[in-house]
């Protein structure tokens, strides 16, 4: 029987060897290392978990990236902040508590080390099909008990099924941090995080300064995201006493998507897989537009990208610096026409399809109904706005807005409606401009209809008034006529009949001067002012 030469045989060792641990997803406690220049692969191919140097560094990385992609495809990497400058690293399993602990230079420095939430003695970290790499019981994958999880300390990626946020019981905040450059993993100063608010919402941030404001989630969606967005994915948010997070999926599993905090261009980019086209496409990004930048339009004011200039005060308020306003700078935003003071006759303007404003400083009930939000709004001076939680169904849930409202942004056929308190008076001023504005597309149709009809009415009203008036003039021109022959009387005579005007025939007073009894005897008849015996005309009694 031939044999081998010892030197084919090692390198057929070898090669077994290698093969063996490039094909497992685990690292077991029969198997509890990882050295640089091997690597684990997830049962369906799709991840792998090793060493790697990014873009032109030469500096070393124990990371998880998308296996056969091209393009940016790491989404996890443990040591970001502490580079290995050769390939000396190692990943170690303690046997005996699970720790992970990643060394370099002949296992004499650590690098990074994980945090366990338990110790799991002979556990088994595995690579998952969904690029979570997991530390758990041999007998156990129930995820509620992995002891620790690289989807609770992600990096710069959001893969479907994490979760950005909170988890309260264990204080993990899972958050995203850009690289800072494609050479540096380190995080940058551009940031994606879960803010604990009363009402949480997630915010974007560039260094200390907020930049793009998600708004809160309303039952349905983030009150910031237009509806037709990214209709392939799910997006939910859990809030409660363990946990607020945000986390979106993918139903269709041959969508492969992931999000990627990108600095070089400060946006939050979510790439999909195009496999006819073997490269990352470009799906979504955010900020959208201009009337994303946080607080672009001040307190009160509120963006509207299809008109220019974008920012607009909230109907009621006015520019706070008109000049500034006018050249363009938005920033010092609205203030009221007439300030409100606590005891004013108020009442609430329901503005439509807006993002709702920065969270901060809110009060939230979910029990409440919106009109008991109402009256809760309307009990309480400093309260400026009110909005239901939740707007699916019927609505529930009642937030209220204590001070200025900031980060106002119009979201056209989506967004929510807010309730923002109004003096009394505004709001009849509102009602009468909006029923005018309700009006005018109506009025425009009726006319349309009702022209030719109006038309014809005229003319026959017309002729008719011009047939009465005809008539009319005939009956006067006969009573002229009459007149005309009426008899006169001098001076003398009108003198004789009220005895020189004597006080004693004196009527009284009318609109044209004294009226006076005429005394006059023409044979045998008598006339006076109030006519004769007889006769119901005194000029025919004088005839």
């Amino acid at each position: 029987m031939d044999s081998f030469p010892p030197a084919l045989l090692a390198f057929n060792l070898l090669l077994y060897l290698f093969t063996y641990v490039a094909a497992t997803d685990s690292l077991t406690a029969q198997d509890p290392y990882l050295k640089d220049g091997f690597s684990l692969v997830s049962s369906n191919g799709n991840f792998e978990l090793g060493f790697f140097s990014p873009g032109l560094s030469r500096d070393r990385y124990l990371g998880i990236w998308f296996k056969n992609r091209r393009g940016p495809t790491s989404v996890w990497v443990a040591n970001r902040n502490t580079p290995i400058n050769d390939s000396s690293g190692v990943l170690v399993m303690n046997i005996t508590t699970g720790n992970l602990t990643l060394y370099s230079h002949d296992s004499t420095a650590i690098v990074w080390s994980a945090r366990l939430l338990r110790k799991i003695p002979n556990g088994v970290l595995q690579l998952l099909d969904t690029g979570n790499l997991v530390l758990r019981d041999r007998k156990d994958e129930n995820p509620l008990n992995y002891s620790w999880q690289s989807f609770d300390y992600p990096t710069d990626t959001l893969l479907p099924g994490m979760k950005l946020g909170w988890d309260l019981r264990n204080n993990i905040n899972r958050r995203l941090d850009a690289w800072k450059n494609p050479n540096d993993p380190s995080p940058g100063n551009l940031s994606w995080r879960m803010e604990l608010h009363e009402y949480p919402e997630s915010v974007m941030w560039k260094g200390s300064q907020e930049y793009f404001r998600h708004g809160p989630w309303n039952g349905v969606r983030v009150t910031s995201r237009p509806l037709g967005i990214a209709p392939i994915l799910n997006f939910n948010f859990v809030s409660n006493e363990d946990e607020v997070y945000y986390q979106y999926s993918v139903p269709n599993k041959s969508h492969t998507v992931m999000v990627v905090m990108n600095q070089s261009n400060y946006l939050r980019i979510m790439y999909l897989w195009s496999a006819t086209e073997r490269q990352w496409r470009l799906y979504t990004s955010l900020p959208r537009d201009f009337c994303d930048n946080y607080a672009l339009c001040g307190p009160y004011g509120y963006c509207d990208i299809r008109v220019t200039p974008s920012c607009k005060c909230l109907e009621g308020f006015k520019p706070r610096s008109p000049d500034s306003w006018t050249a363009g700078e938005f920033a010092d935003g609205c203030e009221r026409n007439k300030l409100i003071n606590c005891g004013d006759e108020v009442g609430f303007a329901p503005l439509n399809q807006l993002k709702l404003p920065d969270t901060k400083r809110t009060w939230v009930n979910k029990s409440m109904d919106l009109e008991e939000c109402k009256q809760k709004c309307l009990s309480n001076c400093s309260c400026m706005a009110y909005a239901n939680t939740n707007i699916s169904g019927s609505g529930s849930g009642c937030a209220l807005w204590i001070g200025d409202l900031i980060d106002l942004k119009l979201i056209p056929d989506a967004g929510q409606d807010l309730y923002v308190k109004m003096l009394a008076s505004e709001l009849v001023k509102r009602g009468e401009v909006q029923k005018t504005d309700r009006l005018k597309p109506k009025m425009k149709i009726s006319l349309a209809v009702i022209a030719p009809s109006l038309g014809l009415a005229i003319l026959f009203i017309g002729l008719y008034i011009f047939k009465k008036r005809s008539t009319v003039k005939d009956d006067h021109e006969k009573i002229e006529a009459q007149d005309l022959e009426l008899p006169l009387f001098d001076l003398s005579l009108i003198n004789s009949a009220t005895n020189n005007f004597s006080i004693d025939n004196k009527l009284g007073e009318g609109g044209f001067g004294p009226v006076y009894k005429l005394d006059i005897v023409f044979g045998k008849h008598r006339a006076n002012g109030l006519g004769a015996e007889g006769q119901t005309n005194i000029f025919e009694a004088l005839e």
